[in-house]
């Protein structure tokens, strides 16, 4: 048997087990585990939630996801989200869930949800109002659990039914920053009488879908940041992927968009190779005399740059032949 000691404080914990040395633990071949969640005194009663149960090898676990949604694909389940007030005929069918408001403040709460809001920039809602509106997001706090206009941010919403990706922006709100978030409300709309559908609430670490392409830069450029196959699919004509044309810092939606060598100049003292770089990415020039696989030869790195600029790498060598590209990345 091995223990260890929750602090019950209300938040998740990482409690590790260290077996190493137990007692008919080494050396044997373990067919059954037994885990006491609330062992002791004065427990009854007590309510708990366990987030993961893995079994290491001693390495270290890799962080959990931040990023939380609810996509409601199985009919009937609202996946915790309840209906407080002004909602009628609320459903979960074919994906979404939808209802109709009652009055001005259609209000619909999570509960039971803990997570750092440092680690959640924004949280994302796809959605489609019968008439305009405006989409409020409030939150409780281990410190504050009531909900208040202090801790709100809201977003317009168009109506005609046409489905939309609402970025409710939360870093930076003083009531915010430095919290654990216990609890959510989601206000639909702010008028009566209005049919609404939710597809998917993202509680997102900036990259909703793990497609590598942030929600920011989905949105501005006419991506969807809760579908990661878009990050595959080509960007313009130039061959790239959505993917790569962020990377390398380009506007996936322009026709036009490429990444090449803006200029290339030889001389006795050598080449000169220019890029128009972006900021935030790092540059690497690479040669090979042959364009065989394993030929190629790294020669600088540039970056990451603080902004947009011109950069130029050389290469002193007087060769009968040689390739040359350059590589974009992030750090």
């Amino acid at each position: 048997m091995a223990t260890e000691e929750y602090t019950g404080n209300g938040e998740y914990q990482t409690l590790v087990f260290k077996m190493e040395g137990v007692t008919h633990w080494a050396e044997s071949d373990i067919t059954g585990l037994r885990l006491d969640p609330a062992e002791g005194t004065n427990v009854t009663g007590t309510s708990f939630d366990i987030d993961f149960i893995e079994i290491s090898d001693g390495e270290a676990l890799p962080p959990p996801s931040v990023t939380q949604r609810f996509d409601f694909e199985q009919n009937g389940n609202f996946e915790g989200w309840n209906p407080i007030k002004d909602i009628v005929n609320a459903s979960v069918s074919g994906g979404y869930l939808s209802a109709r408001s009652t009055g001005n403040d259609p209000i619909l709460v999570k509960d039971g949800i803990n997570f750092q809001a440092d680690q959640v920039p924004h949280v994302l809602v796809r959605i489609r109002l019968s008439t305009p509106g405006t989409l409020e997001l409030f939150w409780g706090t281990t410190q504050a659990s009531g909900f208040a206009g202090t801790r709100r941010v809201a977003a317009p919403v168009a109506g005609g039914n046409t489905w939309q990706t609402v970025m409710l922006p939360l870093a930076g709100h003083a009531e915010w920053d430095g919290n654990t978030i216990t609890r959510l409300r989601l206000d639909p709309t702010n008028q009566t009488d209005t049919d609404f559908s939710i597809d998917t609430i993202a509680i997102s670490d900036g990259d909703a879908d793990g497609d590598g392409i942030p929600d920011v830069f989905e949105l501005e450029h006419n991506l969807n940041p809760l579908d990661p196959s878009d990050a595959s699919e080509p960007a313009g004509g130039s061959g790239l992927t959505n993917l790569e044309a962020f990377v390398a810092g380009l506007d996936p939606s322009n026709p036009a968009v490429e990444f090449r060598i803006s200029e290339m100049i030889t001389s006795a003292s050598g080449l000169k190779v220019s890029v128009d770089g972006k900021a935030g990415r790092i540059y690497r020039l690479y040669r090979s005399e042959t364009l065989a696989a394993d030929s190629w030869e790294s020669l600088a790195v540039i970056g990451p740059l603080d902004a947009n600029e011109v950069i130029e790498f050389s290469d002193p060598d007087q060769l009968q032949r040689a390739f040359y590209k350059v590589e974009v990345s992030l750090p």
